[in-house]
């Protein structure tokens, strides 16, 4: 029972991270994508302040 043991750990921990990394890669891709999209939409707060004073 004890030499099978570790065995059992091993395979379950395996199974665990072959079901785990894909969401953990879909998470990681969605924060990435957020942090993009809040980038972008602060230089268009910049651009927009810019805009108004040029043409304002």
């Amino acid at each position: 029972m004890t030499q099978t043991a570790p065995v059992v750990t091993t395979q379950t921990a395996l199974v665990t991270m072959t079901q785990t990394a894909p969401l953990i890669r879909v998470l990681i891709t969605s924060a990435i994508i957020q942090e993009v999209l809040l980038r972008i939409a602060h230089l268009n707060a910049k651009e927009m302040v810019l805009y108004q004073r040029i043409f304002g």
